[in-house]
């Protein structure tokens, strides 16, 4: 059910990305105007609305909450596909955003009060797995259905529609099926107390609750929210740098952008979950720390394959990069998740994501910023990409060297 939310949501956003330069003509944006359409237009309500839902979580039908989020998702995907200038573009967004922000709180709070904190890692590196998967799934059919929109007859259409518009027509209608079919799962009841409530016991193993401090939160949420933003910068643009500089078709485009995030962003969760799990049975919190540390460092330099003008190189690169990437976020969301009280993980969640969001969607505007500022040539788009990512993964690799120290000072403290 959180794998089907999660997916259909994804899905509504994809023709953003694939159909760049026809919006953009549509309404007349520069780069950096589109790149708000994609970013803080959606993730300002995202960040507003996300608590709400977190703490709705604690209280209420996770999968009630989850019906009506995905209802305000459809309703706002056909809105996008009838919009007629700017303002109305951003409106639907906006709402797509709020919608949308239920997701993530609803989905960790429900997966770390059903399973002991010492499976955490690869519990959810199975959903993010298919977190990663969905962006690869999304690509693909939104990819298929802008190709078959462009040749529909005018007749079948309600209107003279693009074929962008039409793609997010299509994807509202099965965001909104989606709805109705989740309506006929039955609501599982809730476990009031989180099996990571209680210390490990088990002989020879850590305590399954990590002594956190705030610094140390601090330094590992540093690290997650440069991550994201650089995972924002690569997402945004990577289907316009096959397009604008390598002359992919959408559909081309789309399919590699699919490739890269199924391949990459779907291993790299549940190889780094299941390690996190391993690594934390012997080692306690400072393994997994390591294993984030590691994973980021080796993300980083992978991306400077943006400089070079080989496709399958980059498309190779990118997907191991990918595969790095999100091993590292999500075993560093299990860290964090430990240190959340068991009755406040919806609300705590989703504050995380709140402020994650608000400062992750900036991703693809400073790269846009930067094509239009300093290079000034729409071109130069990959030397963009390539200086913010790798600058940005530079970063993370430094908060994650921080995390480390403060966890081997807290555990000899302790």
């Amino acid at each position: 059910m959180l794998l089907l939310c999660t997916q259909t949501r994804v899905l509504v956003s994809m023709p953003l990305a694939l159909q760049v330069d026809p919006i953009r003509a549509a309404f007349s944006l520069s780069d950096t105007q589109f790149s708000l359409v994609q970013g803080y237009a959606q993730s300002i309500p995202f960040v507003l609305a996300a608590p709400l839902w977190g703490l709705a979580a604690d209280r209420w039908s996770q999968r009630n909450l989850l019906a009506a989020s995905m209802v305000i998702v459809g309703c706002a995907s056909i809105g996008t596909a009838l919009a007629t200038d700017l303002w109305q573009l951003l409106a639907w967004r906006a709402v797509v955003g709020a919608g949308g922000a239920a997701i993530f709180p609803l989905a960790v709070t429900l997966i770390t009060a059903r399973f002991d904190a010492a499976m955490h890692g690869r519990a959810l590196g199975v959903f993010y797995a298919g977190v990663g998967l969905s962006p690869g799934l999304g690509a693909l059919a939104a990819g298929a259905m802008i190709e078959q929109a462009g040749t529909l007859p005018p007749e079948m259409l309600p209107a003279a529609l693009r074929p962008w518009q039409v793609t997010f027509l299509l994807t509202g209608l099965l965001v909104l099926g989606s709805a109705l079919l989740l309506l006929t799962v039955r609501d599982a009841p809730r476990r009031r107390a989180s099996a990571d409530a209680a210390p490990n016991t088990t002989p020879g193993l850590h305590p399954v609750t990590p002594p956190m401090g705030l610094p140390l939160i601090g330094a590992v949420f540093a690290a997650l929210t440069l991550m994201s933003l650089l995972d924002d910068a690569n997402l945004t643009w990577l289907a316009t740098v096959y397009s604008r500089n390598h002359d992919f078709t959408p559909r081309q485009a789309g399919d590699v952008l699919g490739v890269i995030a199924l391949v990459g962003g779907g291993a790299g969760p549940l190889v780094g979950g299941w390690l996190a799990d391993r690594i934390f049975s012997r080692h306690g919190p400072a393994g997994r720390i390591w294993l984030c540390l590691l994973a980021c460092a080796a993300s980083t330099p992978l991306l400077l394959i943006y400089l070079q003008p080989d496709t399958g190189l980059l498309s190779v690169a990118l997907t191991v990069s990918a595969f790095f990437l999100t091993a590292s976020v999500t075993v560093g969301v299990v860290v964090l998740q430990q240190a959340l009280p068991a009755r406040r993980k919806g609300l705590g969640t989703g504050l995380f994501y709140s402020a994650l969001t608000l400062v992750a969607a900036g991703g693809g505007t400073i790269v846009a910023l930067l094509n239009d500022r300093i290079f000034e040539d729409p071109l130069a788009l990959p030397r963009s990409v390539a200086l913010v990512t790798v600058t940005l993964g530079l970063l993370a690799t430094g908060c994650w060297l921080a995390a480390l120290r403060l966890t081997s000072h807290k555990t000899a403290a302790t």
